[in-house]
């Protein structure tokens, strides 16, 4: 029996009693794993939330994997936490579609060619692969937080610094604005990104000076 689960980090500083909640996300899940968030997230101060904001052909095209699992009837479902109804201030340092399609255009015309039908065969692999082999993989995706060969690759070039590079560098800034602002006041930060940020956060973290003191055990998918 397979199942997946997430860890929410409470990073808290010595000295200060400002702290950070971490929660990674991912784009399908079980639908009480978006329950447990949204509790979570409505007993925060500040919420800080991940998605690129508007839409672009290439940006659908890439979560259009995602979308299959639920055609392959997996009991997965989108995240559909309700952020903007918590009625808590939201901070979204995410990039634009604008700023991504800016990027996809710098990208070379051969490479962008080619990259549309490894997208469109992914998506068709994956509906015909076997529901089990199929969940299997997604788990197997979802633990491993090391970035792989593909992910260091995708760094390095145009639409990675887009994707990963650029949001990061957003996301940590608007960290500090948080720590170097409101650190004094006893309020939680709960920050709402997917899992693979989450390396870039703690990391970013612990050099201000937050530690992981506790976690809470979410099941993402349910065996």
């Amino acid at each position: 029996m397979l199942g997946l689960r997430s860890a929410a980090l409470r990073l808290r500083h010595r000295h200060t009693p400002l702290q950070f909640l971490v929660i990674p996300m991912l784009h399908m899940a079980n639908a009480g794993f978006y329950r447990e968030v949204t509790r979570l997230l409505r007993d925060a101060d500040v919420v800080v939330v991940e998605g690129v904001r508007g839409r672009s052909a290439i940006g659908t095209a890439l979560t259009a994997t995602y979308r299959v699992l639920r055609l392959r009837r997996i009991e997965l479902v989108p995240d559909n936490v309700p952020y903007r109804a918590l009625g808590k201030p939201l901070v979204a340092p995410d990039v634009t579609a604008v700023e991504f399609k800016r990027e996809w255009r710098n990208m070379s015309l051969w490479i962008r060619a080619a990259l549309w039908p490894l997208l469109l065969g992914f998506t068709a692999v994956r509906m015909v692969t076997p529901r089990s082999r199929l969940l299997r993989q997604v788990i197997d995706q979802e633990l491993n937080d090391l970035p792989s060969d593909l992910d260091e690759a995708l760094a390095e070039h145009p639409l990675g610094q887009a994707m990963i590079v650029e949001r990061d560098r957003r996301l940590v800034e608007a960290l500090g604005e948080l720590h170097e602002q409101r650190s004094e006041e006893r309020i939680t930060v709960a920050v709402a990104y997917g899992a693979a940020h989450v390396p870039v956060i703690v990391e970013y973290l612990t050099s201000r000076g937050y530690f992981v003191r506790s976690a809470t055990w979410l099941p993402v998918i349910r065996p």
